[in-house]
């Protein structure tokens, strides 16, 4: 997998419409197939699940904004095959061309369609045929909301944890935490992430999204 380092020569991106399709989850998805590596149209296709034609509108789109370039042409029977591969490894975005007015506005334009996955996800690996209901409640310092089978009250979502269960889970918790305890848990969610990212597979179909986030809250940091 490459790593930032690894990019020896950087591509600066200016063009609007260039910026808003690097910027964009959902049309960037159908660039990262030719990122640092040659391709085919029709290998980019088979990797993404998408049809010949909607990679070949998409393909001359990213050729158009000089994002991606012809690297071979391979002949024999029939149509020539061109290979495909971006102008660099890596790209450089002037945040003036990335059309939000702050860093907060462009983060969440771009976490919203990968939160939008993310749910998509928990629904269909616990959708059933049974109905839902949503229990809130307090524990005296924290405001729950959570969903629970019609025909299971006492579910909970620790039961997602079985074998049997999909490899799916879900929370947004507000912890107290002095400076101390912070930082040892950054470092084990970052030690963690890492030690999975390793066994990563690019010949395994199925992916998990996995979206990890910890911040200190304006206004209530520790004194």
């Amino acid at each position: 997998m490459m790593g930032y380092e690894s990019v020896q020569n950087w591509h600066h991106i200016q063009s609007p419409d260039a910026v808003r399709m690097l910027l964009s989850p959902r049309d960037a998805h159908y660039f990262m197939p030719f990122l640092g590596q040659e391709r085919t149209l029709s290998e980019a296709a088979d990797l993404l699940g998408v049809r010949r034609d909607t990679m070949l509108y998409r393909v001359r789109q990213l050729l158009a904004l000089e994002l991606i370039e012809v690297v071979s042409v391979q002949h024999g029977r029939g149509r020539p095959v061109k290979r495909y591969r971006s102008v660099s490894d890596g790209f450089v975005v002037g945040f003036q061309a990335a059309q939000e007015a702050t860093l907060l506005e462009l983060f969440l334009a771009r976490d919203a369609a990968q939160r939008e996955e993310l749910g998509s996800g928990l629904l269909s690996a616990v959708e059933g045929e049974h109905g839902w209901h949503l229990r809130l409640y307090s524990d005296g310092s924290t405001f729950y909301w959570e969903a629970a089978p019609d025909d299971q009250p006492g579910w909970q979502k620790e039961e997602m944890l079985r074998p049997s269960a999909p490899a799916a889970w879900y929370t947004n918790d507000q912890l107290r935490l002095g400076q101390d305890d912070a930082k040892a848990l950054q470092r084990e969610l970052a030690a963690l992430l890492l030690r999975y990212r390793e066994k990563h597979r690019p010949d395994v179909k199925q992916v998990h999204t996995l979206q990890l986030g910890l911040a200190p809250l304006r206004g209530q940091r520790d004194k």
